[in-house]
């Protein structure tokens, strides 16, 4: 199966998100994920050194070709964290 035909998710595979630069120029693995009260979304590699100023924005769509194990909190609620301790970890969602 082609990597772009892999999505889960019930928004717009062109909804923008928030992720760092570390998942987009060092590819450190996604480890956080935040469903804002907003709707939006963050992906983050979980550390601690995030600047807002370093942040990226990409489609949603690209952020699962980054890493398709995120489609399993596509039905995160919103409101909800998702967090796990490396990639092959299961999910843990917690009310922000």
């Amino acid at each position: 199966m082609n990597k772009s035909e892999v999505y889960k998710f019930q928004d717009p595979k062109e909804k923008l998100c928030f992720t760092c630069e570390h998942v987009y120029k060092d590819r450190l693995d996604i480890l956080l994920v935040s469903h804002d009260e907003d709707g939006d979304w963050q992906f983050l590699c979980g550390e601690a050194n995030h600047n807002s100023e370093k942040a990226v924005v990409l489609c949603l769509v690209h952020l699962t070709q980054i890493d398709l194990t995120i489609n399993e909190v596509w039905n995160l609620p919103i409101g909800y964290l998702a967090e796990r301790k490396s990639r092959n970890d299961k999910w843990k969602f917690y009310k922000e």
